[in-house]
C-alpha cells in the first residue's frame, strides 16, 4: 500500500525525467515500446496494453513487464493509479536521450509588457515595470485559477524558470483577522484595507480558518461593505457548513496587491 501511494504521486508530478538506459530485455521480459509517434503514444494507452494482455492471459499476473518509453514528452492529465494488479509493471527510458513525463504545459506564448496588454491598469506604479503579462487562454489553458478545497489546490500552478509563482496576495504573509457577524455568509474585517482599490477587483479569492483552525476553505467575495467594514461571500462555499466566525484568512487573484 505504501509503495501504491507513492506511485500515485510520482506519476501525478509535474515533471518526471526518466532516466536513460541501455539494457537488453531479460529472459521471458514482455516489453510493451511506447514512442511519441508509435501505435502506442502514452503512458495511459500503455497501461491499457499491459493489462488487456494480462487478461488475455498472454502475461501471467504479477509477471515482470517493461514499459520501454522512447525519448520525448509524454503528458500525463490525470493521475494514473497503479493497483496490486499492476504488480510488475517497471517503466524505463530506452536509448540515451531524455525521456520525460510532465504533467503540465510548457507556456510558449510571448510575454508583453503591462502597458501593451490591455490590463487594466490597478497595480502598484512599483511593480508595472516588473510585470509581464501572458494570455494564457491562447496557449491553451481554458481554466487557470480554480480554488483550493481543505487544502487541496484545483487550480494550475505556474512556474517561471523552475521558480514557482504566487498568486497575488494579501497580506503577503500571513493571515488578517476576520471577527463574527450576525448576517448570513458575512464577516467583519479588522485590518486597515484599500477597499476603494479592491472594490475594482473583479473576481477576489479567500481561504482561510473561518470559525475553526482544522479546517480552511475557500470563498469568492460577492460584496464588500466598507463603511460597515464588512464582506459578504458568495452562496455555496464550503463556509457555509460552519458559518464565518471569528477566523484567520487571506485574499488572493488581487492584481492591484502585485
Amino acid at each position: 500500500m505504501h509503495t501504491q501511494k507513492i506511485v500515485k504521486y510520482v506519476l501525478s508530478a509535474a515533471l518526471i525525467a526518466v532516466l536513460p538506459c541501455v539494457f537488453a530485455a531479460e529472459a521471458g521480459e514482455k516489453v510493451v515500446k511506447v514512442s511519441p509517434e508509435g501505435e502506442i503514444r502514452s503512458i495511459e494507452s500503455a497501461l491499457d496494453k499491459v493489462r488487456a494482455l494480462r487478461e488475455a492471459g498472454e502475461i501471467k499476473p504479477g509477471e515482470r513487464t517493461v514499459v520501454e518509453l522512447a525519448p520525448g514528452e509524454y503528458r500525463v492529465s490525470n493521475v494514473v493509479e497503479l493497483g496490486p494488479e499492476d504488480s510488475g509493471i517497471v517503466f524505463r527510458g530506452a536509448g540515451a536521450a531524455q525521456t520525460r513525463i510532465v504533467g503540465g504545459v510548457r507556456v510558449a506564448a510571448p510575454a508583453t509588457e503591462v502597458y501593451q496588454s490591455g490590463v487594466p491598469f490597478r497595480m502598484k506604479e512599483d511593480a508595472v515595470e516588473k510585470v509581464r503579462v501572458v494570455d494564457l487562454k491562447a496557449a491553451g489553458l481554458k481554466e487557470c485559477l480554480g480554488r483550493e478545497t481543505r487544502g487541496l489546490a484545483t487550480s494550475a500552478r505556474f512556474y517561471a524558470d523552475e521558480i514557482p509563482l504566487i498568486p497575488a496576495r494579501w497580506p503577503n504573509e500571513g493571515f488578517a483577522h476576520s471577527l463574527h457577524t450576525k448576517k448570513p455568509l458575512t464577516f467583519h474585517y479588522t485590518n486597515n484595507i484599500p477597499m476603494d482599490v479592491w472594490m475594482q477587483e473583479p473576481n477576489i479569492l479567500a481561504n482561510g480558518f473561518w470559525t475553526y483552525t482544522w479546517f480552511a476553505n475557500p470563498v469568492k467575495f460577492a460584496f464588500i461593505d466598507k463603511w460597515a467594514k464588512e464582506i459578504r461571500v458568495e452562496k455555496g462555499a464550503e463556509g457555509e457548513r460552519y458559518g464565518m466566525g471569528n477566523g484567520l484568512w487571506f485574499a488572493y487573484n488581487l492584481l492591484c496587491e502585485l
